[in-house]
């Protein structure tokens, strides 16, 4: 939680970054000073509940704080975050941001819970096609056979967790690469940052290798 706390803090413009839900769980780069953004946390969570309530689909909430701006936005299971930023801030990185990590949370929590699947089942043909079919949509018919494969190759490191994983490392990929085969191998850069040992990444990397050729 605390990588993904980080990785919006570093986005251009953001000072500050808070991590909410349901009155318990908090993490904050908020300086001591700033007291109060639990309650204020608390008060933006009661927006986002009554929003719900008469079926408002809205996810963020925007706040003039003297020459900054206060940015809410509900995320993956009931998350808030809160970001202090600069008032001419760039919404699209702020937007691409958030979606990335709220596709971590995603992960995170997935790799949390108890397991639904013995490993046996979880490699099997359905199992399979059902992580595959969220993200194995590009137009490119050369290119969806190989982002396949990589989803696939992923399994055997994250298991049922392999989507979230895929679902961040596209969405940073995108945002700096054009989304093509000769770009797989940054796509393939961002995906072994989050493989554990030296083996690990140097095989996977041998992997995409082989199937450029």
């Amino acid at each position: 939680m605390e990588n993904i706390l980080s990785a919006i803090n570093k986005l251009n413009g953001v000072h500050h970054v808070c991590l909410y839900r349901d009155n318990q769980d908090m993490l904050s780069t908020f300086p001591d000073e700033h007291e109060g953004i639990e309650s204020m946390a608390q008060m933006i969570e009661q927006i986002f509940s009554a929003l719900q309530s008469i079926d408002k689909s809205h996810n963020e909430l925007y706040f003039s704080v003297e020459d900054k701006l206060l940015a809410a936005y509900l995320m993956y299971d009931s998350y808030i975050a809160i970001l202090l930023t600069e008032k001419k801030i760039n919404f699209p990185l702020i937007h691409m941001g958030i979606r990335s990590a709220s596709a971590k949370l995603k992960r995170h929590i997935a790799l949390s819970s108890p397991p639904i699947a013995t490993p046996a089942t979880a490699v099997d043909t359905p199992a399979v096609k059902k992580i595959a079919d969220p993200i194995a949509t590009p137009t490119d018919p050369i290119l969806e056979p190989i982002m396949d494969q990589l989803l696939n190759e992923l399994i055997n490191y994250f298991g049922p967790a392999a989507k979230f994983v895929f679902e961040d490392a596209v969405i940073q990929w995108e945002t700096k690469h054009v989304k093509n085969r000769n770009t797989i191998p940054e796509l393939s850069l961002i995906l072994q940052e989050e493989l554990d040992t030296v083996a690990e990444k140097r095989a996977f990397s041998q992997f995409v290798t082989k199937i450029l050729r």
